[in-house]
């Protein structure tokens, strides 16, 4: 019998309910008792749970919706040696720790000679306190996302963000696959077959249209309010003829509850007219007054707080 070990599977504030979503599909709907905490400090959220060597190898390849995982050793496991073969890894110790003493510590837990020493880029961070063993795996970064901006947002809060949507791992019987470009403004993507690519950067289609009208960003904000939804409707009018289903994913960096409500309403209205659009907005500000039959979430991007709205 294949034996346990200690598992803390961590992800930003906001996202536990997605996170143990997932765990739950990769383990196959098995019935696990997932424990949960917080920790306001570094706004993440925390699930501990006791998992097989192959359950946390599963855990590590597969999960997309969370930061990292920490494995915590506190005797010698076989199995989880086995899982762990091949994996590069780092020690971590406090300056007044001695390397050695660590090392020879960590070693009567864990066979070091099955991992590759990296002190560049190693996959797993190894620390040793009070006598446990701690292994500690972030997430990988997932070719299905670009960064454009400091703002954007990481491939881990999309995956949530996309859950709490109401997108699953599968739609329609299709896996999804998700590849995506946070612009300043608004994003879309088809998910009729695979979700490969969430649209193209909406800023730039925005700024050309700009250009266009000869006009300037910075001195005409109503003018951008408008461009946006005006790409949108143009967007679900097309979706429509292709008989494409939609999912809208907008980033503001700004709060218009015009624009806002604006966006809502075009996305209604084309559920109107049959076509099956879903859609979150995120905000880095809060609306001040409700938007009627709209799901709101508080979460974490790191300490940044962000607000996800539901339509």
């Amino acid at each position: 019998m294949s034996q346990k070990t200690k598992v803390r599977i961590i992800c930003d504030k906001g996202f536990s309910d997605e996170l143990k979503e997932e765990v739950k599909e990769i383990m196959l709907n098995k019935e696990l008792k997932l424990e949960t905490a917080v920790d306001d400090e570094k706004r993440e959220e925390i699930i501990e749970s006791e998992l097989e060597a192959e359950e946390i190898a599963k855990i590590i390849k597969q999960c997309k919706v969370m930061k990292r995982v920490e494995v915590l050793v506190n005797k010698k496991n076989k199995c989880l040696e086995k899982i762990l073969s091949g994996h590069s890894y780092k020690i971590k110790t406090r300056e007044d720790e001695d390397v050695k003493d660590k090392i020879k510590e960590i070693e009567e837990k864990i066979n070091l000679n099955e991992l590759k020493l990296d002190l560049k880029k190693p996959e797993a961070i190894i620390e040793c306190r009070e006598g446990i063993v701690k292994i500690t795996f972030k997430q990988k970064k997932r070719g299905y996302f670009v960064f454009t901006q400091p703002r954007s947002l990481r491939p881990n809060i999309v995956n949530a963000i996309l859950r709490f949507g109401g997108i699953k791992k599968e739609e329609n019987g299709t896996v999804i696959d998700l590849t995506s470009i946070s612009p300043f403004c608004l994003e879309s993507a088809n998910i009729n077959k695979e979700l490969k690519k969430i649209s193209m950067s909406w800023s730039s289609r925005i700024t050309n249209t700009m250009r266009k009208n000869s006009i300037i960003a910075e001195e005409d904000i109503k003018f951008k309010h408008g461009v946006i939804n005006e790409l949108l409707k143009e967007e679900i009018r097309s979706a429509k003829v292709k008989g494409e289903n939609l999912f809208v994913f907008g980033h503001f960096p700004f709060t218009n509850k015009g624009l806002i409500n604006e966006i809502v309403e075009t996305i209604r209205e084309g559920r109107k007219n049959g076509q099956n659009i879903k859609a979150v907005l995120i905000l880095e500000k809060k609306l001040k007054e409700e938007i009627k039959e709209v799901k709101e979430k508080e979460v974490y991007q790191g300490k940044k707080k962000i607000f996800l709205y539901k339509i």
